[in-house]
């Protein structure tokens, strides 16, 4: 009385054909298949959902006979059955592919048919725990001043429309932005940068998902840097790993809103148990302070008291190593030397060996 969904990995997609005919007579199953992303599928997507939140159906799955289209698979359910109805059958090994898929279709159980091996097995991976570490990355990602935005593929299609939005957005929701490309992410390549409070990683759905326990800041999908900066949205429970799929929702709520928030009203922040007033880094406030020149220069923001930082020039004036230091009319001005000749295996004044 079941109803099954048939995913695959890419490298069995030539078999999934005569699968699916081996497995007519099971009416209750539903084989997906290959398709590359649509901008088209994607912005009906889009157009869907912001149907559904005006109908107050924030979360609601799709229906029975809709055509879902997500991470390069393609299905429609059956009648009168919703994707939750469904349990998951997927062929291949344990792999990123799967992890994606276990995420964002966190409300199916999953089963695992490995080829290799002709092993299955029930896949036990705690999808709420995993959701429960990723909604606390989007609290922190909520309280960050400044952000971080890795190009990590230059492959990707839409990723230069991808990171505009993600900068208009940051922008809006007050907090200064930086671009970085990158190939392969570690540790020692992030932790170059202390003055970035959060990192958001914009490359395919397989290596968004990051790690971040080790590093210096933490790394977020563009799905969970939306979810911070704008206040309109909240967490259901439902997620995504492909930057393409949110792009449309970008677009349109940075068209809503092209002024941004001005708001005074401080945020309760629920990692630190207390309220924190909202950053701001409008950008007349960010020309004058470059155009002060001098580090930890202010600038007036309104009439009042308040008045706007450069992040970059307060973090400068906190560190308490800032580079080498000029020292300019204070270091005693001595004749040129002629320095060692030769190469670093021995140079002409060390005595020669045999």
């Amino acid at each position: 009385d079941k109803s099954y969904l048939l995913m695959f990995d890419v490298t069995y997609a030539h078999a999934i054909d005569a699968i699916a005919q081996r497995l007519q007579p099971f009416q209750n199953l539903v084989v997906s298949t290959l398709k590359p992303f649509d901008e088209a599928a994607a912005a009906a997507a889009a157009a869907a959902a912001e149907a559904a939140k005006s109908a107050e159906q924030v979360g609601a799955q799709p229906g029975s006979g809709a055509e879902i289209n997500r991470l390069g698979r393609s299905f429609t359910l059956h009648e009168g059955q919703q994707l939750s109805d469904y349990t998951v059958l997927y062929i291949g090994p344990e792999s990123r592919t799967l992890t994606n898929m276990m995420m964002v279709f966190n409300k199916c159980p999953f089963h695992r048919f490995n080829p290799t091996d002709s092993s299955t097995r029930l896949e036990t991976l705690n999808v709420n725990r995993a959701l429960m570490k990723r909604y606390f990355l989007i609290q922190k990602a909520k309280e960050a001043n400044t952000v971080g935005i890795i190009a990590g593929t230059l492959g990707v299609a839409d990723y230069k429309a991808a990171i505009q939005q993600l900068k208009l957005m940051c922008q809006r929701a007050g907090k200064k932005v930086y671009l970085f490309v990158m190939g392969k992410l570690n540790v020692a390549k992030l932790a170059n940068f202390a003055e970035i409070d959060i990192y958001t990683l914009v490359a395919c759905p397989e290596n968004s998902l990051i790690d971040s326990t080790e590093f210096y800041r933490p790394v977020v999908t563009p799905y969970e840097l939306e979810i911070a900066c704008e206040k309109s949205m909240s967490w259901t429970g439902d997620y995504e790993t492909d930057f393409r799929t949110i792009l449309p929702s970008l677009q349109q709520l940075n068209l809503a809103d092209a002024t941004g928030d001005d708001s005074e009203e401080p945020e309760y922040s629920l990692i630190t148990g207390s309220y924190k007033q909202r950053p701001e880094h409008a950008a007349v406030a960010a020309a004058a302070i470059a155009a002060a020149g001098a580090a930890g220069a202010v600038t007036a923001r309104n009439n009042q008291t308040a008045i706007a930082q450069l992040p970059a020039a307060q973090h400068l004036a906190s560190r308490t190593f800032r580079g080498l230091e000029q020292r300019l009319g204070e270091t005693e001005v001595t004749t040129a030397v002629q320095g060692a000749v030769g190469i670093a295996m021995g140079y002409n004044s060390e005595p020669q060996t045999q």
